[in-house]
């Protein structure tokens, strides 16, 4: 727990810091499990053939774990994903414990804990669920050498070496004719292999292809992976429908409900972020085109339009005009006032310019230096020659 907990502090990015704090919380979980259980046994306060409450946390925790499973690699973080997340894990306890004992909490009914040979298929099963959509986010980021793809390696290893052990130890222990002996280690294992793993590992400086492109099969298992938890609550709830038929109706209904507002808020924030990246893209697509001195169009997107509308003039068989402006004098103006008024100047003729084309089509653009030119669609040589006059008696105002 508090190598993983170390893993947690240590880890740079979000998501990696979330899987860490998770796996952190379910060794919690497990410690907590087996220090009531050493408890119990000592104490004499349960028989071995039922179900003690102890197994609660055993069962339990899988949920942080299949939680940092789960999550999306590359989906944002908001404050209602955190709590949709903890209303899971408390609807995934709170199941657990109707599961094994066979009664809601807080309610005066006996209760009816789940034999323990049940309970063994029952961790079995939880076992290799975890260990099987482990592998799934490992083969999908099999070739991610960052540190989240390293995570995914090392908490599949941990989860299959521990469905083996415990496999093994919990079958061997229910069969009282088999003397464990060494076998007793085996649960210590995987939780040994796990804090040397984490401890060992290295933080690098720098994320190594954490910007790769991924493939077809990495993107599916990334989007379908939130359903694993949703999953795993739904069939917790039918588990319990043939003796808890409302509260296993609820459960699953709390499930979807959940899951619904994760894909919705999850949806909101990608169109958020899809939203501030086209502005950005426009704002950037308007900068390369807009002469940043003068605020009209540059050479670029001069060439752009004209060669656009040329073509469109020729097809539709319709007037193209171009006046080509220079200011004279313009290297004397530069010397004797300075580069700042020579600027300033360029400016307003700039600015005066565009205000004698008001046509939403005709074009005013900075063609280099002192030259200016504008486009005039469907003008012939008559109106050119009218805006050229307007243009050079804004210029001399």
């Amino acid at each position: 727990m508090v190598a993983c907990a170390w893993q947690a502090y240590r880890a740079p990015a979000t998501g990696l810091q979330k899987g860490w704090g998770l796996t952190a919380v379910a060794m919690m979980l497990w410690a907590t499990g087996m220090a009531l259980s050493a408890w119990l046994d000592l104490n004499e306060r349960v028989g071995s053939t039922v179900t003690s409450f102890s197994d609660l946390f055993y069962f339990v925790y899988g949920a942080p774990l299949l939680l940092a499973i789960s999550s999306a690699r590359h989906h944002p973080t908001s404050k209602l994903l955190q709590w949709l997340d903890a209303i899971q894990i408390l609807l995934a306890t709170y199941l657990a414990y109707v599961t094994l004992f066979s009664q809601s909490p807080f309610t005066d009914q006996s209760t009816m804990p789940m034999q323990v040979g049940v309970l063994v298929k029952s961790y079995d099963v939880e076992n290799l669920v975890l260990a099987c959509c482990a592998t799934l986010r490992l083969i999908a980021h099999k070739d991610d050498h960052s540190q989240e793809g390293h995570f995914y390696k090392i908490l599949a290893l941990f989860l299959w070496m521990y469905a083996v052990c415990a496999t093994l130890y919990n079958h061997a222990a229910m069969d009282g004719s088999i003397e464990l002996g060494p076998m007793k280690l085996l649960p210590e294992i995987p939780f040994l292999t796990l804090t040397a793993l984490a401890l060992l590992s290295v933080r690098p400086d720098r994320e190594l292809n954490a910007e790769r492109e991924e493939d077809g099969l990495a993107l599916m298992i990334d989007n379908f992976s939130p359903i694993f938890f949703t999953a795993a609550l739904v069939g917790l709830g039918f588990s319990i429908a043939k003796q808890h038929s409302a509260l296993a109706l609820a459960s699953v209904f709390v499930a979807l409900t959940v899951y619904a507002l994760r894909m919705a808020t999850l949806q909101s924030l990608f169109t958020r972020a899809e939203r501030s990246l086209r502005r950005a893209r426009d704002e950037l697509e308007r900068m390369t085109l807009t002469d940043g001195l003068t605020g009209i169009a540059n050479r670029r997107c001069f060439d752009q339009v004209l060669e656009t509308e040329w073509r469109r003039g020729v097809r539709e068989e319709r007037f193209l005009s171009l006046l080509m402006i220079d200011i004279d004098h313009f290297k004397s103006l530069n010397d004797h006032f300075g580069h700042q008024y020579g600027d300033a100047c360029l400016t307003r003729i700039a600015q005066a310019l565009k205000q004698q084309l008001p046509r939403s089509h005709d074009l005013a653009a900075r063609y280099g230096g002192e030259e200016f030119a504008a486009i005039l669609p469907e003008t012939d040589h008559e109106g050119a020659e009218e805006v050229a006059r307007r243009v050079l008696a804004a210029v001399c105002a």
